[in-house]
């Protein structure tokens, strides 16, 4: 790869870590910020000191699944397998339920993939999405993928993990389910509208994480419908009848809102269900509880 591409990543990278410096020299016990600082560092090759970081973020949070998956692909990336191994297991143990199949399969590349001996070539990412670097669709045909690997073949793409990783997967269709990012799940793109919110820190830590940033056409929020709806719902049943005292207040307000749509607010198009599915019940005295200071009803039987 060439130094013109290499050094913005860098900096930007370099740029990260200090911010995750500065959230640490504010709270010392912040261990997602020793956790976020150790795979921006095992990024950039400094896999000792990435090393390091797992071990303070895990000192403070002995029982983060993250911490012990991101320190585990450190240890593979630098060679140690039994460590590798030993801090696969303690993830597995500890993530959650849609988690511990990735983790798994990390395992068994570990345990039967990886020569004794470091990782030579890529980047940190082991299973590094390789739809991102192809400039793929995640849901992209078999064929597709094979004309495009061939086509970074020919093109004489240097990154031949990623390019290995796009080869395996044809011969493993689940792992196309989501791609990934760092070694945990992350979406391949991110529709968004076009408030300037969304500034040049925002896209560029989503071009680091190797998510695709869609904005929508200018004036066009049908092209988010979903995010639209429940934004526009927030506004018409919740924001718009209540005068907001400050940030605190209103996440209290968010949610108290949310908690009433996801399990009592009625959607027609779960047949005037809520998300969270409610039982049906015929008998019992009815009562009327208050959401919202009043502003909306639950009306249940006891």
């Amino acid at each position: 790869m060439s130094s013109g591409v290499t050094e913005p990543v860098e900096s930007e990278l370099d740029a990260q870590i200090a911010e995750c410096s500065r959230a640490i020299s504010r709270n010392p016990k912040d261990a997602k910020a020793y956790r976020q600082r150790g795979l921006l560092k095992a990024r950039m090759h400094r896999y000792d000191d990435a090393i390091q970081d797992f071990d303070d973020a895990l000192r403070l949070s002995p029982n983060d699944a993250n911490s012990f998956g991101l320190r585990a692909l450190t240890w593979a990336k630098i060679g140690n397998r039994p460590r590798a191994i030993a801090d696969f297991d303690d993830a597995i143990r500890l993530a959650p339920p849609q988690n511990v199949e990735m983790l798994r399969t990390h395992r068994q590349r570990v345990l039967f993939e990886i020569p004794r001996k470091p990782i030579e070539g890529g980047d940190f990412n082991i299973l590094k999405n390789p739809f991102v670097v192809l400039n793929l669709p995640p849901n992209a045909k078999p064929t597709t993928i094979k004309e495009a690997y061939e086509d970074a073949v020919e093109d004489g793409a240097d990154d031949a993990d990623v390019l290995m990783r796009a080869q395996q997967t044809l011969l493993t269709p689940r792992l196309r389910t989501e791609p990934e990012v760092g070694g945990f799940m992350a979406p391949g793109y991110m529709i968004r509208d076009r408030d300037r919110v969304y500034g040049t820190v925002v896209t560029r830590r989503l071009r680091a994480m190797g998510i695709r940033d869609k904005p929508i056409a200018p004036a066009s929020p049908w092209q988010n419908g979903f995010a639209e709806r429940l934004i526009g719902s927030i506004r018409r049943e919740c924001l718009d009848h209540i005068i907001v005292l400050g940030e605190v207040h209103l996440r209290r307000i968010l949610k108290s809102y949310a908690r009433y749509y996801n399990e009592t607010r009625t959607h027609l198009a779960l047949d005037k269900d809520a998300p969270l599915s409610r039982t049906v019940k015929r008998a019992g005295r009815i009562l009327c509880r208050p959401i919202l200071g009043g502003l909306h009803h639950e009306y249940v039987r006891i």
